[in-house]
């Protein structure tokens, strides 16, 4: 069972290391051809979004490196006035991301010498669509938990 085991893990590896970074790219390892999916989140994102300080809407503008992602992310308030703007840091694991999201002071719209950071992860992502959960805590006001969001990949022209 350990040989089997160490095999199938010694397999995905090597597939890993000869993948092509693009999304359903083809390696052919020896005579056998393997399909690799990776995500691409490059892009926006928009959808809901709440938690213990209410309900709003979020955007996030992604850029992807191979596993990393990077980007601004804006809430809004159910109203639409900007609630905070920030920046996003994540890596991509098959298809968890898991991030962090960085508000610096002046970034908090009702408190402008506070900060805040958001940790969160999200499970079963896909190229158009990002759903999940985050906690926080604001410098000012403490923490806020049970935030839960879903985005959806927007068309750009």
């Amino acid at each position: 069972m350990k040989i089997r085991f160490l095999t199938i893990a010694l397999f995905f590896v090597v597939a890993h290391l000869f993948a092509d970074d693009k999304t359903n790219g083809k390696t052919e390892l020896g005579k056998q051809q393997t399909n690799v999916t990776l995500l691409s989140l490059n892009g926006t994102f928009s959808g809901s979004g709440s938690d213990s300080t209410g309900p709003g809407q979020m955007t996030w503008i992604l850029t992807q490196t191979n596993t990393t992602v990077r980007g601004t992310v804006t809430a809004k308030t159910q109203l639409g006035t900007v609630a905070f703007k920030g920046t996003i840091y994540g890596t991509i694991s098959n298809t968890t991301l898991n991030f962090a999201i960085v508000i610096p002071k002046g970034g908090i719209s009702d408190l402008p010498n506070c900060t805040s950071d958001i940790l969160g992860s999200a499970t079963g992502v896909t190229n158009t669509s990002i759903r999940g959960t985050y906690t926080g805590n604001c410098s000012c006001t403490g923490s806020f938990q049970n935030g839960k969001f879903t985005l959806a990949k927007q068309n750009t022209p």
